[in-house]
């Protein structure tokens, strides 16, 4: 059997992770199956990337190191809005049509990984 793309070093592959300038984090999709995917993002040190929001599934962040804030909004109710501290080792979910970003407030790169539908991450994506 072949095992080489069966285990991954989430931190090996945030380092090697191009730039997404649509939402200005490093961005790599770690793991995939049919349906859905596992990524790895990276915000920079006083960065956030951009506020986005998803209208067909939900996305879940567990963050892996660093510290900073989640931002969320409801899109129907943009009075509705809440920052929740984020840390390592917390698990965060964001509900359709709830619009979000990660502020990194910390001195080091706030690393989350991600799990989402393989559509919320190109079609079902809306960038603000």
């Amino acid at each position: 059997m072949n095992t080489k793309n069966l285990k991954f070093n989430q931190i090996e592959v945030v380092k090697n992770a191009p730039m997404d300038y649509a939402v200005g984090i490093k961005i790599a999709i770690i793991a995939d199956t049919e349906d859905y995917h596992m990524g790895i993002l990276e915000v920079a040190p006083g960065k956030q990337n951009g506020a986005h929001y998803h209208t067909k599934y939900a996305e879940i962040y567990q963050v892996i190191s660093g510290e900073g804030y989640l931002i969320i909004q409801d899109f129907n109710n943009q009075n509705d809005k809440a920052e929740i501290k984020i840390t390592k080792d917390d698990v965060v979910k964001t509900p359709v049509y709830t619009i979000h970003q990660i502020k990194n407030t910390g001195t080091e790169p706030l690393i989350v990984t991600f799990f989402c539908h393989k559509n919320s991450t190109v079609q079902d994506r809306h960038v603000l």
